[in-house]
């Protein structure tokens, strides 16, 4: 996935490895630009949320 969206941070987890794991809600694009996927408290690796400017 290389499309930036917004989204909100609900909590964080730390995998039994020590990776972080962020819970997010977001929405994004459908592949042919005709709609969009809604994600409700998805699990995302940390390196794929940043703080919004």
């Amino acid at each position: 996935m290389d499309t930036i969206v917004e989204g909100t941070l609900y909590a964080w987890a730390r995998t039994n490895v020590g990776d972080w794991l962020a819970s997010v809600t977001f929405s994004i694009p459908t592949g042919n630009k005709m709609g969009r996927l809604d994600l409700d408290r998805q699990w995302v690796p940390a390196d794929a949320v940043t703080p919004r400017p």
